[in-house]
């Protein structure tokens, strides 16, 4: 027993200090904590954690981009030298050049200057140099013209000479003054002569230049009335004959081309598909299909409906292009309804009973039994034995 107190107190006090470690523990470790959360500014170690690891990619890239950068300007800073080292050459190609000529030129300066008796200097030289290039040019003319006129000069003087040389070689005629006095007697009748002929010639060139003058006067003239009869000969190629048959076509062209306006709005309510154009220089018509992306085509392709709405339309046109002139009360149709279908007829139908509306008489001679009913005002024609036909009238 008293081994085992022993063995208790001994735990005990072993409880005790570790205790205290812990308690002291617990205080150091609340202490770096606090020390932590201080160098850390409050954010958690995992969140500090990620800012460094994302801080440490943008160097890696800021690194890269860096040595990009780097690279792109060694590369531009090699090919500045080179384009240094290449000015540098051609300034200094540029500089012997300019030496080598400037030597040239004080050679030139003195040579000419020589020649001319001249002293040439560079201020002299800058001054000719600013002459207009205009000034040189006429310079140049006048000193060719110069150069010309001592060369012919200088040429006259050398035949005039050979001929002095030649007559000093050649003898006098053995001719006494009497004998050259009765040639040149002799010579006067000619002289007369040929001065009547000269008169006669300069007074012909006077008639000449006379007749050119009024003919340049008469051309002119000339010119001016058929500037002013250009519009009369245009007229005449165009519409101008012997007969009339081109005023005539033209304006049979232009009374087709206004029928064929109005008979469009009467189609385009009957027969929408289709559109009447008259053939170039013909009086000749085409019908359009508007549904077969404006073909042309001719009008006989059409069925014997559509050729009777466009006949009507046409008919139509004509009544609307006479109306400004003459009001055309009435029209007439002879038949042609029994080729429609039942659509195109009501449709036809519909424009009769429109023209109707306007006050103008609709006369329509048909077999069709469905327009019999359609029409309120009959005049029938009713057939009789032996061949005969008796007309009835509407009652009252």
């Amino acid at each position: 027993l008293p081994g085992l107190r022993q063995t208790s107190e001994s735990a005990r006090q072993l409880l005790q200090r570790r205790s205290k470690e812990q308690q002291a523990a617990q205080l150091e470790l609340q202490q770096l904590q606090q020390q932590r959360s201080a160098l850390l500014e409050g954010q958690s170690v995992d969140d500090v954690r990620r800012q460094q690891l994302l801080q440490r990619e943008q160097a890696a890239a800021g690194t890269a981009e860096a040595r990009r950068q780097l690279h792109d300007a060694e590369k531009q800073k090699v090919a500045a030298d080179a384009e240094i080292r290449t000015a540098t050459n051609a300034r200094d190609r540029r500089l012997v050049e300019a030496q080598e000529a400037a030597t040239a030129l004080s050679s030139w300066m003195q040579v000419c200057g020589q020649e001319l008796g001249l002293m040439l200097d560079t201020a002299m030289l800058q001054r000719e140099l600013a002459v207009p290039a205009d000034d040189l040019v006429a310079e140049r003319l006048r000193l060719k013209l110069l150069r010309d006129t001592v060369t012919r000069s200088e040429g006259q003087l050398d035949a005039a000479a050979e001929e002095y040389r030649k007559h000093q070689e050649t003898t006098a005629p053995a001719v006494s003054a009497a004998g050259i006095q009765q040639a040149l007697q002799d010579q006067e009748p000619l002289l007369r002569e040929l001065q009547g002929r000269l008169q006669e010639a300069v007074y012909r060139l006077r008639l000449d230049d006379d007749v050119r003058r009024k003919n340049a006067d008469v051309t002119r003239q000339l010119e001016q009335c058929r500037e002013a009869a250009g519009p009369w000969l245009k007229l005449n190629e165009l519409i101008g004959s012997a007969d009339g048959k081109k005023f005539s076509l033209l304006a049979q062209q232009v009374t087709l081309d206004l029928l064929l306006q109005h008979a469009n709005l009467q189609l385009r309510e009957l027969a929408s598909r289709y559109r009447l154009e008259r053939l170039t220089e013909s009086l000749n018509l085409a019908v359009v299909d508007q549904d077969l992306a404006d073909e042309r085509r001719s009008v006989h392709s059409l069925s014997g409906g559509e050729t009777f709405l466009a006949s009507l339309a046409l008919a139509l046109g004509l009544a609307s292009l006479t109306s400004s002139r003459v009001r055309i009360e009435s029209l007439f149709i002879d038949e042609g309804f029994g080729s429609l279908d039942e659509e195109t007829l009501e449709v036809a139908m519909n424009a009769l009973a429109h023209l109707q509306s306007q006050g103008r008489r609709v006369g329509i001679i048909t077999h069709v039994e469905r327009m019999k009913d359609a029409i309120p005002v009959q005049i029938r024609v009713q057939r009789t034995t032996g061949g005969a036909s008796r007309i009835v009238l509407p009652q009252g």
